[in-house]
């Protein structure tokens, strides 16, 4: 009886249970394999904007969701809206823009797989009565 529980105390009961042991191994596995097949993937993508004006009506917005959820993507959405002010156009520059890089992995390697780039610049310059650009961005799988 002694013997029993100096071995339940130490743990020696454990290590002469072959299930327990197998099974434990085959967990860790199992945890280790998916961990190893997970495809690396790289998203960055920014948008935004800039003008430079003696006279502007200008309205932006800008929002975004970066944390994923189960079956939400990441969003990124910015607006830039230039029109004319008080019936006069404005004058300068206005620039609105998007950029991004995508890299996909496959299996358990490490490098990428497949990588898209995005490059995408709108500008107007001289008198602008009407300049409006809306930029959205949504990763996932298809619709």
């Amino acid at each position: 009886m002694r013997d029993q529980e100096r071995k339940k105390s130490t743990g020696e009961a454990d290590q002469m249970n072959p299930t327990k042991n197998i099974t434990l191994l085959a967990t860790l596995i199992a945890i280790v394999a998916s961990v190893l097949v997970m495809p690396a993937c790289s998203t960055t993508v920014e948008s935004g904007g800039s003008i430079d004006t003696s006279v502007v009506s200008i309205r932006t917005s800008t929002n975004s969701r970066f944390i994923v959820s189960g079956d939400t993507p990441v969003e990124l959405n910015y607006d830039i809206h230039v029109d004319a002010l008080a019936g006069k156009p404005s004058a300068g520059k206005v620039t609105a823009f998007v950029r991004g890089n995508i890299q996909e992995g496959r299996g358990a390697a490490s490098n990428a797989f497949g990588q898209l780039e995005l490059n995408e610049r709108t500008s107007a310059d001289g008198y602008i009565t009407l300049f409006d650009k809306q930029i959205r961005y949504r990763s996932g799988p298809a619709r």
